[in-house]
């Protein structure tokens, strides 16, 4: 789960989403070990990947820029 909300400036969700990155290269990602879903909040959750969507470590860093801040 990643804050994702105003009290997170938009400057600062960089940093966030860096850390979230040192800490799935730090795991073995596969579809028999560790696996990764992200989920960020506000005022509301949204779902960013499930569980399942990624086999390997590579695919999960890759998407990771994907994660948007959100201010609601």
């Amino acid at each position: 789960m990643v804050d994702a909300s105003g009290s997170i400036r938009e400057n600062r969700f960089q940093i966030v989403t860096d850390f979230v990155q040192s800490v799935v290269d730090q795991m073995e990602v596969s579809q028999d070990r560790v696996r990764v879903g992200v989920i960020t909040y506000s005022d509301n959750a949204y779902i960013q990947f499930n569980l399942n969507a990624f086999d390997r470590k590579d695919d999960v860093l890759q998407v990771n820029w994907l994660l948007c801040w959100i201010r609601i």
